[in-house]
């Protein structure tokens, strides 16, 4: 039997403040609860970088790849965690993923689906948390 592929099609949603909130909040919980980061430590000014934020039109399923950095500061080294989001499961790629990794998946996802990257303001793709 021949099993058939079924393929949504995604719609960039990288303008919507609630979700990118909502996933930077499960990433820091995630972060926070394996002790990865501290509250005391870490929690001010760290930055949430977003690779992609896609959602499938068909089922409302949210795709994304993303990376929070500390601060520096003086005395303590700056933490980078790759996380990622797919069939509503937020996972940590640390072990797999570094920059390079993460922005050459970002723009093949991007350019996947049709995502223009050459008009994309970086900065809609990168907030800071306070």
């Amino acid at each position: 039997m021949e099993e058939k592929i079924i393929k949504s099609t995604f719609d960039n949603i990288i303008n919507n403040k609630a979700i990118k909130e909502q996933l930077a909040d499960a990433a820091l919980a995630l972060l926070l609860s394996h002790k990865f980061i501290s509250k005391k430590k870490d929690l001010n000014h760290l930055i949430v970088e977003f690779g992609y934020l896609l959602m499938a039109k068909d089922c409302d399923e949210v795709s994304t790849l993303m990376k929070i950095t500390t601060p520096k500061k003086l005395f303590q080294s700056q933490k980078v965690f790759y996380l990622g989001s797919q069939a509503g499961k937020l996972m940590l790629l640390n072990d797999s993923f570094g920059e390079e990794m993460f922005r050459k998946v970002s723009q093949d996802m991007l350019l996947k689906h049709n995502v223009d990257i050459n008009s994309i303001n970086r900065n809609e793709y990168i907030m800071e948390l306070y």
